[in-house]
C-alpha cells in the first residue's frame, strides 16, 4: 500500500514550489476535485493545469504550514495555514483581479484520498473563503460571476 502520507506531503511542496508538473504528475487520470465554491465537482487530470497555470503564475512567495495531518489508510486529512504573496495581477475567468503586492493568510482543510497505484484520485478543499474576500479586496459579487462563469463553462464542456 502506498505511503499516503508521504505522497500528500510531497504533493503540498510541489505547490509551495509552484511546480504544476509534479503537481499533476501526482494526479490519477479521473481525478476529482471538490471545493467549498463550486456546486460542480471538477473531473479528470487534464483540466486542472489550465484552471491552476494563472494563479501559480501569479504567485510570488506561498508557504503552506501543515498544522495536523491525520491518515487512514489512503486517505489523508491535512489543515494548514497557507500564506501566499502575489507578485501580480491575475485574470481569471473574464475578471481582472488587482492581486499584485496583496497577501494572503488563510486557514485550509483538504481531505486527500490515494489510489492504490499512489496517485492522488480525490480531493475535498475547504478554505476561508471570507478570509480570501477580506484580505484581497475582491467583493463578493466578482467572486459570484466568476463563480458562475466556471459553472457555466464546465457544463458546456
Amino acid at each position: 500500500m502506498p505511503d499516503a502520507i508521504s505522497i500528500v506531503d510531497s504533493w503540498i511542496d510541489a505547490f509551495e514550489a509552484g511546480d504544476l508538473n509534479r503537481i499533476t504528475d501526482m494526479l490519477a487520470d479521473n481525478v476529482t476535485l471538490e471545493t467549498e465554491m463550486l456546486r460542480t465537482a471538477i473531473t479528470g487530470r487534464n483540466v486542472l493545469p489550465g484552471l491552476m497555470r494563472d494563479t501559480l503564475n501569479a504567485i510570488e512567495s506561498l508557504r503552506i504550514d501543515r498544522q495536523k495531518i491525520i491518515a487512514s489508510g489512503r486517505d489523508v486529512a491535512v489543515l494548514a495555514r497557507v500564506r501566499a504573496r502575489f507578485g501580480k495581477d491575475l485574470e481569471l475567468y473574464g475578471e481582472s483581479l488587482q492581486l499584485a503586492g496583496k497577501s494572503l493568510d488563510i486557514l485550509a482543510a483538504l481531505f486527500v484520498e490515494v489510489n492504490a497505484e499512489g496517485r492522488i484520485s480525490r480531493i475535498t478543499r475547504v478554505r476561508d473563503t471570507f478570509g480570501i474576500i477580506e484580505q484581497l479586496g475582491i467583493a463578493p459579487e466578482r467572486i459570484a460571476a466568476m463563480k458562475e462563469k466556471f459553472e457555466r463553462q464546465r457544463r458546456a464542456a
